[in-house]
């Protein structure tokens, strides 16, 4: 069990130095403009510049991997979207938010339940929208003007796998890009 939580600990760390470290205005790169319509490239340029580049390595891993599903390549560009918050939910994840939903999670479950039930609870819109991110990340991906699937792989890259070949192909990406 230490060995787990010690793990995951040094993976937050290494997450947390990316996020200090990424630059401000990284070009958008090549992949945004063949895998992506016009509406979702605004989507993805609306994201901080550590959501950028990590749904970079993202989808660079699958295609890597030889995934050419235009569906799945967008959502892997797209799937932490709503990080940087949305029309009906402004506000923006930050690293402490990022901190505090993993401690809560581990520690006082009903705590981060109830902190995040409320998008305008005081202090709790960036927590908020990194517990809600996928289902939020999905309505904005919609109206960016995302396809059905798409918008599926990104609600649920949180989720179990084992439902979808695509689906665990994102979530294993999404956890080897951090």
């Amino acid at each position: 069990m230490r060995d787990r939580w010690m793990d995951g600990a040094r993976y937050r760390f290494r997450q947390g130095a990316a996020a200090l470290s990424a630059g401000r205005d990284e070009p958008v790169d090549d992949i945004c403009t063949r895998w992506l319509s016009d509406g979702e490239l605004e989507l993805f340029r609306r994201m901080s510049a550590h959501d950028r580049a990590h749904a970079l390595r993202v989808a660079g891993l699958l295609l890597a991997a030889g995934h050419r599903d235009v569906d799945l390549i967008a959502g892997a560009l797209l799937h932490d979207a709503a990080k940087s918050g949305t029309p009906g939910c402004p506000g923006r994840v930050r690293l402490p938010d990022r901190v505090l939903r993993v401690l809560l999670a581990r520690v006082a479950p009903s705590v981060l339940v109830w902190l995040t039930t409320d998008p305008d609870r005081p202090g709790c819109r960036g927590l908020y929208l990194a517990v809600h991110h996928a289902r939020l990340g999905a309505v904005a991906a919609g109206a960016a003007g995302s396809t059905a699937r798409t918008r599926w792989l990104i609600a649920n890259h949180d989720g179990s796998r084992g439902i979808d070949a695509h689906l665990d192909a994102l979530i294993a990406a999404d956890d080897g890009a951090h």
